[in-house]
């Protein structure tokens, strides 16, 4: 687990544009998930499991569009009283205040995907872990099939005049051109205005990946698509 550390200043700018997707303020400091993690394992393909509260799901829900959340419910709100009092842990404030907090908490559970009643642990658990492995084969499956809805980038290394490939630039391959675009094969790409075109060498482009060092790829221009 990653720890990144903020002043209050810098934290309540994050909150203020939006960067944080769920947070709180605990003797006086804040704690939050920023929302930059979550992307970066979204765009891996990777599944994200958050444990939060109503206000962060509310969150949630806004930011993220058909994410699934699930509302742990107690059996009662006697039991969960009961429950309190039996870890001999609470003094009787804390009890009341965490009461008050749950029962407005509990005014929100319809506003979300699903709701479990925990009561019993560990069948509450594996219910829990069953969404989760459906949700999981649910989000593989998407991504298999929105892998080719979107284009792709490719290194293209464009040929000069005397067919030396000198020049190395970005091109998105489009869906319906993806079958046909293969890395180390020879392609015709649009170069230039116009209607010019000139033959180029795929290659695999990752972030890791070392650019050729000379004047003409030092910017890496973006060109239309292959």
């Amino acid at each position: 687990m990653d720890y990144y550390y903020r002043t209050q200043e810098q934290f309540r700018q994050l909150i203020d544009t939006d960067q944080v997707v769920e947070y709180n303020f605990y003797n006086g400091n804040y704690y939050g998930t920023l929302r930059e993690e979550v992307d970066k394992r979204l765009e891996a393909g990777k599944l994200v499991v958050l444990v939060i509260d109503v206000h962060g799901a509310a969150n949630i829900r806004r930011m993220f569009p058909g994410a699934t959340t699930v509302f742990l419910l107690p059996p009662s709100v006697e039991e969960l009283e009961h429950r309190l009092r039996g870890r001999g842990t609470e003094t009787e404030e804390s009890i009341r205040e965490r009461l008050a907090t749950a029962q407005s908490e509990l005014a929100e559970q319809d506003k979300f995907t699903l709701k479990l009643v925990n009561n019993e642990v560990a069948s509450c658990a594996e219910e829990l872990y069953q969404v989760i492995c459906r949700r999981a084969r649910s989000h593989s499956k998407s991504n298999r099939k929105g892998a080719r809805a979107h284009a792709k980038t490719v290194g293209v290394a464009v040929s000069n005049a005397t067919f030396h490939f000198d020049k190395l630039y970005t091109y998105a391959v489009l869906p319906e051109h993806q079958d046909k675009v293969r890395l180390g094969s020879m392609v015709l790409v649009p170069f230039g205005l116009g209607s010019r075109a000139r033959m180029g060498w795929c290659w695999p482009v990752t972030p890791s990946r070392n650019i050729p060092s000379s004047s003409s790829c030092s910017t890496w221009p973006r060109r239309r698509p292959v």
